[in-house]
């Protein structure tokens, strides 16, 4: 009786079979009958990327009724919907989607704009932060370390006695001091210059390009020690002790330090130099910077300069010598000003309201103090040209290839519109500032009623505890425990870097 049962239960499933096989057979002849006779699609077809309807001529798909899109670019995705961002019972609302739709069908390319006016480029990276450093990317604040991102839109804040060095993805360093505050806004890459915009909300910031010429060696201690020693292992002076000590007799070694003839910091810039001859060999764009703070607007090409900005005071610039270096100032006001170029290696102070400018023939000695952290940074420099050969030449070499840079890198090549681009913001930034002035003020009366007390004038606090660190390292620069480095193993020496190196 069972062999009955599954006899006819097999005889079942062949009959299903053979049907099943005779509807498919079916459902292909019609499948290729409609593919002879297909009409043309009827209202806006959505495909992306573009190749789906360009290299389908088959499909009947006219290129005038698709809605646009492109290749996502680095770091994109190709769903554009903003899932962190949504609320849900908004983003359900019949209404909602109404108007979304009626917006979406005025324009057509929606989705490339979309896509480009979401794209966030990378602009550099943390080199060292020495103490507390954050990044607010909106609202959210974000302790940032050696590597971290920075990318356009981002504030970089430093807490009480920290200093932060940014590397910027065309090589330039730029030095954030104590208690300071930059928002690093946008970075459009040209053929011929790459042009960063940032506002320096308070604080004081170091702007140092690309070096245009070899380092002479000079036989003295760096002075910004505080940010020393770096995490990248190969620019930190004990790297170079380790190499002289390993060749040098104790005769040789006790020789050097007598004639004070430290054979490691000359082996160190020469490491330099041969780095820097390496990577100037690729032409690659220069920096250009519009650099604004309440009261002031500066144009930078290719100069290297301090600034200091009070809040609610004035505002403080010196630009140091260099062949092919240029500032402007644009002063404040509703009515558009000229931009008058300052003079070199002289301090120069932007009133409160941002109407002028005045040569300071007597600076302060906090703003001379200042200026000298950054006068022996051979450490820092050597880790620069490192980092150029890593992270900026695969950039900046594919500057012809828009398309691979684009779709590699996430960055948009720009051509003659970004002239325009700059116009806008400095007569946009000029207006808004302007405007802000006033609100700045009224906030000092309210802070100040409450009993806060606001500085004036340049303070100690922006370089007392590097000052300090400079000094001690002075006293102590030949001490048991600052030798002991020429003596670790690569083991040892990595351990040093991790304990001692700055997070």
């Amino acid at each position: 009786m069972k062999k009955l049962i599954c006899s006819a239960f097999a005889m079942s499933l062949t009959l299903i079979s053979l049907e099943a096989f005779s509807q498919a057979e079916s459902v292909d002849d019609f499948l290729g009958l409609e593919m002879e006779i297909l009409p043309d699609l009827q209202g806006t077809q959505k495909f992306t990327p573009k190749d789906f309807h360009t290299n389908l001529p088959e499909w009947n798909v006219a290129e005038a009724q698709v809605e646009m899109d492109k290749e996502p670019l680095k770091g994109q995705g190709y769903s554009m919907i903003p899932w962190s961002e949504l609320d849900p019972e908004n983003w359900l609302s019949i209404e909602t989607w109404l108007h979304e739709r009626k917006q979406k069908d005025k324009t057509p390319d929606w989705k490339v704009r979309l896509r480009d006016n979401s794209q966030t480029e990378l602009m550099g990276k943390i080199l060292q932060c020495s103490g507390k450093c954050f990044i607010y990317r909106g609202e959210k604040a974000v302790p940032v370390t050696h590597l971290s991102q920075i990318k356009e839109g981002d504030e970089i804040k430093t807490e009480k006695n920290t200093v932060a060095w940014v590397f910027l993805m065309d090589g330039t360093l730029m030095r954030l001091g104590p208690e300071s505050s930059i928002n690093m806004q946008e970075m459009n890459i040209n053929a011929d210059f790459v042009f960063y915009y940032a506002r320096l909300n308070e604080g004081h910031v170091h702007w140092l390009p690309r070096r245009r010429e070899v380092m002479a060696f000079q036989n003295e201690p760096e002075t910004d020690s505080y940010s020393l020693p770096l995490l990248v292992r190969d620019a930190n002076l004990g790297f170079y002790e380790r190499q002289v000590y390993a060749k040098q007799s104790d005769k040789e070694y006790t020789s050097s330090l007598q004639e004070l003839n430290d054979l490691s910091i000359r082996t160190q810039v020469e490491k330099l130099n041969n780095l820097w001859q390496q990577n100037y060999q690729r032409p690659m764009p220069y920096a250009k910077l519009l650099i604004t703070t309440p009261n002031s607007s500066f144009v930078s090409n290719d100069s290297i300069f301090d600034l200091v900005y009070i809040a609610g005071s004035e505002a403080y610039i010196k630009q140091k010598p260099n062949q092919s270096g240029k500032i402007e100032f644009q002063p404040r006001g509703y009515l558009k000003g000229e931009f008058t170029a300052i003079e070199n290696d002289k301090w120069h102070t932007v009133s409160v309201n941002g109407r002028e400018i005045t040569k300071n023939e007597d600076p302060s000695s906090d703003l001379q103090i200042l200026e000298l952290l950054t006068r022996r940074i051979t450490t820092i420099e050597l880790a620069r040209e490192i980092w150029i050969e890593k992270f900026t030449i695969p950039v900046m070499s594919r500057i012809a290839d828009s398309r691979g840079l684009a779709i590699e890198y996430g960055y948009n090549i720009w051509g003659g519109e970004i002239f325009r681009r700059i116009d806008f913001l400095q007569e946009y930034t000029r207006r808004t500032e302007t405007t802000h002035l006033k609100s700045i003020e009224n906030l000092m009366v309210k802070l100040e009623a409450t009993g806060k007390i606001m500085a004036k004038v340049p303070t100690d606090a922006a370089y007392k505890a590097s000052l300090n660190h400079y000094l001690l390292g002075l006293k102590n620069r030949y001490s048991d425990k600052k030798m002991q480095v020429r003596e670790m193993n690569d083991i040892q020496y990595y351990v040093w870097i991790l304990k001692n190196g700055k997070l």
